[in-house]
């Protein structure tokens, strides 16, 4: 897990990240933390390691999954487990049934 931000090592003025660019992409790598950039005294960017980036992806495509799911349950209809077992059943059936011949 990253940890907490410190305003004094992780908020850098744009100057600073374009003059020391190479040494805070190497301690985003080791630290897994982001740097946050400034412009005009404002946050601008951020800057994240490749691993945590993906992790950030990940969770928004499984929240976004499970958001899919629950309107898909409210909506319905809904099918029992009994039913999605018979149906694959059938489905793995029926396909080597055709392999067999």
């Amino acid at each position: 897990m990253p940890k907490r931000h410190s305003l004094a090592e992780d908020v850098v003025p744009i100057g600073d990240f374009k003059t020391h660019a190479s040494a805070y992409v190497r301690r985003v790598k080791e630290s897994r933390g982001p740097v946050i950039i400034t412009q005009n005294g404002r946050a601008a960017a951020v800057v994240l390691s490749t691993e945590r980036y993906e992790e950030l992806e990940y969770s928004d495509e499984v929240r976004a999954a499970i958001r899919r799911g629950l309107v898909s349950a409210e909506r319905g209809p809904n099918v029992s487990i009994e039913e999605v077992a018979k149906a694959l059943r059938s489905r793995i059936h029926r396909a080597s049934t055709r392999r067999a011949r």
